[in-house]
């Protein structure tokens, strides 16, 4: 199936994949009329959006252009081959037999070759039109996410992929089109396997290459979805996307509300998403956090969790120095309990995670 997603208006995306999707179902009815008329939307609409989004013309004078203009000024501006103008032609002949009575007065006949044409045209104006638009527009969010899934290699090409992206196609990526498409995969039926951190690394990437107003906005988006979406969503959003150092782009009000959810999930779930999610909470942990933060974390390196560790001793060495206090006090406070229990071993890996941090002062 033909991909649209080098289309910028999310509008005429979804019109051309429902009109796309509506021309194979016909041509496999047979419906050749049909198929003639709805490839002739097809490419008009390719080659308005691109008029438009190119500024070729304004978006008003572009959607009250007809088939021939629209062929005419990308032929004109060298934006489509002679061929594609040629086949492009034809096709817009045949799609004339939508008004009364032209079929009649041209005699045109319309049957399973001339229908295979059409869905040819289709096809090569859409590949021409993509790479004038990569070449000049760059690569949209869609196109990035789809890459992503189709390939089970580009991990390695992600960083390659967004510096080919402009800043408004990056700020789509994070506000909207990554974080909907992880949704849409984590409920599918079927996902490859690759998938989910690929989109995570992606994420990330693109976070550490928007400028900081596209960062306070991906971050703000997060925000909201701990406000409003369900468990499923807060979940899936705090440890595929959210770091907790990122949560200093955002109110103090928006701060707490986050680093309270990540804390209180941390009290029973000291998986490594989570331990990953709170990279970088030392700077905005307070003195009633204390405990919260580092009692689950206790438990989980006395189970040998080795992220847990860490993130304990790194975070521990952030923090402000009254904070670093209470860290330490608290150390010694797991230290005297296991001692009294007689649990020499569990109170020895404590002390050396105690021994191990180092004192900012």
């Amino acid at each position: 199936m033909i991909s649209f997603d080098f289309i910028t208006d999310e509008n005429f995306r979804k019109n051309l994949q429902n009109d796309f999707q509506e021309m194979e179902d016909c041509y496999k009815a047979k419906s050749w009329k049909a198929v003639h008329v709805l490839s002739g939307s097809i490419i008009e609409a390719v080659l308005i959006d691109y008029l438009i989004g190119e500024e070729k013309v304004s978006r008003d004078n572009g959607l009250k252009m007809d088939f021939g203009e629209a062929l005419n000024m990308c032929m004109n501006n060298k934006i489509i081959s002679e061929k594609a103008n040629n086949l492009s032609s034809v096709v817009k002949t045949y799609r004339n037999l939508i008004h009364p009575g032209r079929m009649i007065r041209v005699e045109e006949k319309v049957n399973q070759s001339t229908a295979e044409i059409a869905r040819a045209v289709v096809s090569i104006i859409v590949d021409e039109i993509e790479i004038k638009k990569q070449n000049a527009y760059g690569l949209t969010a869609e196109q990035i996410v789809s890459k992503l899934e189709r390939d089970s290699l580009a991990v390695g090409i992600i960083a390659h992929l967004l510096t080919r992206a402009n800043s408004r196609e990056i700020e789509r990526l994070l506000t909207s089109v990554l974080p909907e498409r992880y949704m849409e995969v984590l409920n599918g039926e079927f996902t490859q396997q690759h998938v989910i951190p690929v989109f995570n690394i992606c994420y990330r990437e693109a976070i550490n290459l928007a400028t900081n107003e596209i960062k306070i906005k991906a971050v703000l988006y997060l925000v909201r979805a701990f406000k409003e979406e369900s468990d499923q969503v807060v979940s899936a959003y705090a440890t595929a996307f959210l770091r907790a150092s990122d949560l200093s782009l955002v109110s103090q009000k928006d701060r707490v509300l986050v680093k309270d959810y990540l804390l209180n999930r941390l009290k029973n779930d000291q998986s490594s998403d989570i331990i990953i999610a709170l990279d970088g909470i030392a700077k905005i942990l307070e003195t009633n956090d204390i405990m919260k933060f580092v009692d689950p974390l206790i438990i989980a390196s006395i189970r040998g969790d080795g992220g847990a560790r860490n993130l304990l001793q790194n975070e521990a060495c952030k923090v402000k120095e009254d904070l670093n206090k209470l860290i330490f006090r608290r150390l010694n406070e797991w230290i005297n309990h296991f001692k009294k229990k007689e649990m020499i071993h569990e109170a020895e890996i404590i002390s050396a995670i105690k021994n191990e941090i180092d004192i900012p002062f």
